[in-house]
This record gives structure tokens, sequence and C-alpha cells, in this order.
């Protein structure tokens, strides 16, 4: 996997020459989404998780421009847990780590109210490492998959814990999210203490819309 660096390239979207494939992974609303990727996590930063609803003709109608426009919405993120190292000279180093550090297994939960139809689901994890670093920048590591979701397995059940849902939103464009002024892809996750980096976004909420929980 290609790390994308180009805030208004097209290989944002779904990564370096992405394609179109025949096969469609059927699943229900509610359930998990495991992504594999051929190496585990080593970078800081964010996992996040986007789906963009195919129109009417679903994936195959999308034609050649698909995932075009303010169509993709997030429904998932991570947050960093704050972690301390003592060193022999007595020195303590604060620190943050994201919970997919280290990880090749991904699963990402669909929202239970999702609702029924094709989808492209992208994945995003943003590489702080050299975020600070006016040449290099963060580096956003990304793939898409297609997905046909079904009516949750329990409808009824789904509808009392959860409600009927809504219209997924808020809409964005990919590329489009971004812009190179945003400070959100500029923070310095190693010169960071639990003082200041409670003043960055990533406790709290990561760059990008606003989660659609259903």
């Amino acid at each position: 996997m290609y790390a994308a660096t180009q805030l208004s390239s097209v290989d944002l979207r779904c990564n370096v020459n992405a394609t179109h494939t025949p096969d469609v992974l059927d699943v229900y609303a509610g359930e998990e989404v495991t992504w594999h990727v051929p190496y585990t996590i080593s970078h800081p930063g964010p996992l996040m998780g986007y789906l963009a609803r195919a129109p009417g003709g679903g994936l195959w109608g999308w034609g050649g421009g698909r995932g075009e426009g303010d169509v993709w919405f997030k429904i998932y993120e991570d947050f960093p847990t704050w972690y301390t190292e003592t060193y022999q000279n007595g020195y303590i180093a604060h620190s943050v780590r994201w919970p997919n550090l280290d990880l090749s297994t991904l699963p990402i939960p669909l929202p239970p109210t999702l609702p029924p139809g094709e989808y492209l689901f992208r994945i995003e994890h943003i590489g702080l490492q050299t975020a600070t670093d006016p040449t290099l920048g963060a580096q956003f590591f990304v793939s898409c998959a297609q997905i046909r979701v079904l009516p949750p397995i329990n409808p009824q059940t789904t509808i009392q814990n959860h409600g009927v849902g809504g219209i997924p939103g808020p809409l964005v464009s990919i590329p489009g999210l971004y812009l190179p002024t945003d400070e959100d892809l500029k923070v310095n996750v190693y010169g960071v203490n639990e003082t200041t980096y409670l003043n960055e976004p990533y406790m709290t909420r990561t760059p990008g819309p606003a989660i659609w929980k259903g």
C-alpha cells in the first residue's frame, strides 16, 4: 500500500491506480468488516473508516467516476491514550499511542442503521511521523473495498436499540476534505506532554468530518 501525500490528488480516495473489481462483499448492517493489511501499522496516527453510497444503479452504474463529489461520510475513528516511560536517568517521557499501532488486522463496525445498498468502503490511516516536515507532511495510507449492505439480521431489535437511523452525513469530497493549511495535519506527536497535547485535536476528534453513528 502506497502512501498518498498530495491532498488534491485522486490517489487520496482509494490509493494509486485504484480500479474497480467484479467482486462485491455482502455484509449486514451493524456487522464488522475486517481489513487485512500486508504489514503492521508502524506510524503514529488515527485510523478512520468512510463510506460512499453508490447511486441507484449500484457500483456498476457509477461509471468511471465512482466516488467523486460530496458522497463520503465517516463511520469510524479511533483515539490515542497516554502512556509514560521512565528512563534510567530519571527522565519521564510522555507520549501517546493509537490502538491501531502494530496491528495488521483491522475490524471496523458498520452502523446498525446503515441504509441497505452498495457502497465503496474506504479505510484511511494518517501517519503523523513526518507531519511537521514542510516537505514531507502527513502521509495517508488508504484503500477501498466494494460492499453490499444488507438489512440487519434482527431489524426489530435494531430499531428498539438504535432507532430507525437517519440520512448519513455530513458528506465530503475526497479529495477535498483536507487542505494544506489544516493545522490538524501538522501536529508534532513527538513533542507533546499532558498539558499541551490536550489542546491538540486527536484526543477528542479526528481530521475531516464528524462521525456518523446512525
